[in-house]
């Protein structure tokens, strides 16, 4: 489980991370799933990667930017949640 979860908040050495919070949003912002890989959803992480270049490739036959489109939007709302998480500032 990545640390900063939920259910690592209740330890007494549980601590926001900051830094790992931007960097995962980040890179979700600018290689969508890279940032999901880090905080330690791969599977997530590499479908969203996957989702997204795939997408790139597709541009050929015009459906290509709304799969880019819909694969960033998904990283960036994972991106926003993990942030908060990690911070500490989910409800």
């Amino acid at each position: 489980m990545p640390e900063g979860t939920p259910e690592n908040k209740g330890s007494v050495n549980a601590q926001p991370d900051q830094n790992k919070a931007l960097l995962v949003l980040i890179l979700n912002i600018l290689i969508p799933g890279v940032g999901t890989i880090i905080y330690g959803e791969t599977q997530r992480g590499v479908i969203q990667l996957v989702l997204y270049i795939l997408g790139w490739i597709l541009t050929i036959i015009l459906i290509g930017p709304i799969i880019s489109l819909g694969a960033w939007i998904w990283s960036l709302i994972d991106g926003i949640n993990y942030y908060k998480i990690l911070t500490g500032s989910a409800k």
